[in-house]
């Protein structure tokens, strides 16, 4: 059961002073804050944000729903509590800080604390949950867009923020058309690629420059480090606008996620080889994996990528879960020399940084990574990346297959030339096959 912090009244005072010049900081974006799905603290785990009704969906909602709202949850490692808050600012298209003054896309608060939280119990892995469902009624965004939540800690510098994730408010205003044709618009392409057939309606089409203003946003499987964004018109046409034969609509195909699934440590699941306890915590160790490129496909069903945190015994996951050291490795000789190798995931927020990249162990000749993660069900794939690169590729490592089913997403937004910002205008998610 979470329990609610009352502050004394002089902290309540102090606190609303401070949030105003947070206010100012982050306004007049003096952080240099990058608007991304970004982990500052390292103690802070399994941070997963979806809407309110939908536990595996986007963090999209729409802006003329009421009763629409977010759910926020984390884990701030160790045996004591953190006084947390939050932010958002409102962002560009293409995920830019927006030129919008903060009265003019938020109403209330400039900042709300995290009250909701609670301590873990019976595990080995000491930790604090925290639950958040925003907006809410004392600060809520007034437009649609891509948008930042920030959290942070209370003394409000720079580098006691602790985490940034991406979300979108949309209008209903558009209708979306897509499918994935079985042949791309060039056959040259061959069967590695995915094309994005996309088509769009909108009322008075003709009462904007709709091929300057409108822009369209692809995200596949939930990945920012690909995502295609500013994706223009091909043709407009009285009734509709097409965007037919664009290369910025083709994806590479990649291969169905790896599983495996932690919701109980007293039996081993699918693809798990042990499970052994020490004096710390839980570590799990996966059986060695295998390059899959250029092996036959093979049809299982998946998540695309994502994790479900979950617990046997219909206990509850956001406080009984433990934390376990996973240990991944894949079998992988000669090693690369222009490359490095990542584990990549919603298990490792899609980044590519230290904490998931492989390092070669000559002796087991193959590459190999411990992550510690939560108790539950998790998809995840090897991919390679030009040294100091930010962008993943599955297709050295796990091969392109046409047959995979991916999830895409398109946002398409309409620039208001008069207030000057990006109206998320309709959203739509497709799968593959």
């Amino acid at each position: 059961m979470f329990f609610r912090y009352n502050e004394p009244k002089v902290a309540k005072h102090c606190l609303t002073t401070v949030m105003l010049l947070v206010s100012v900081m982050l306004s007049a974006q003096e952080t240099g804050l990058p608007m991304v799905d970004a982990t500052y603290n390292s103690s802070i785990k399994t941070v997963v944000l979806r809407p309110a009704d939908d536990s595996l969906a986007a963090p999209v909602i729409a802006l003329d729903r009421i009763e629409s709202s977010l759910l926020l949850t984390f884990d701030l490692l160790g045996s004591e509590a953190l006084y947390l808050n939050y932010t958002f600012v409102h962002c560009t298209g293409d995920w830019q800080r927006s030129e919008l003054q903060d009265v003019e896309y938020r109403s209330g608060f400039d900042s709300e604390n995290i009250e909701n939280y609670s301590f873990s119990v019976n595990t080995l892995v000491d930790y604090t949950h925290y639950e958040l469902t925003f907006p809410t009624s004392t600060m809520m965004p007034v437009l649609s867009g891509n948008y930042l939540l920030i959290v942070f800690s209370d003394d409000f510098s720079e580098e006691n923020i602790c985490f940034t994730r991406r979300f979108c408010i949309t209008e209903s205003v558009a209708s979306i058309s897509a499918s994935v044709p079985r042949y791309p618009f060039d056959l040259s392409f061959g069967n590695t690629v995915q094309q994005i057939d996309l088509a769009v309606t909108m009322p008075d089409i003709f009462n904007s420059n709709i091929r300057s203003d409108l822009t369209a946003t692809i995200q596949q499987n939930r990945r920012w480090d690909n995502a295609v964004t500013g994706i223009k018109p091909s043709f407009v046409y009285p009734n509709s606008i097409s965007f037919a034969n664009n290369v910025q609509t083709v994806f590479q195909s990649g291969n169905l996620f790896r599983y495996f699934n932690t919701s109980s440590i007293h039996y081993q699941n699918e693809n798990i080889k042990s499970i052994r306890q020490t004096r710390d915590n839980y570590v799990v160790t996966l059986y060695p994996n295998v390059k899959r490129a250029g092996r036959p496909f093979t049809d299982y069903p998946t998540l695309n990528g994502k994790k479900y945190i979950s617990i046997d015994h219909d206990r509850n996951p956001g406080t009984e879960a433990d934390y376990c050291e996973v240990e991944f490795f894949l079998d992988y000789y000669p090693p690369l020399t222009h490359e490095d190798v990542y584990v990549i995931g919603e298990l490792s927020d899609w980044l590519l940084t230290d904490g998931n990249r492989m390092t070669y162990d000559y002796e087991m000749r193959g590459y190999k990574t411990t992550l510690l993660l939560k108790q539950g069900y998790y998809n995840y794939a090897f991919a390679t990346a030009a040294k100091g690169g930010r962008t993943a590729d599955m297709g050295q490592l796990e091969g392109n297959y046409w047959e995979t089913n991916n999830e895409y997403t398109i946002y398409i937004y309409l620039h208001d030339v008069i207030k000057n910002y990006d109206r998320l205008v309709g959203v739509k998610t497709i799968m593959a096959h």
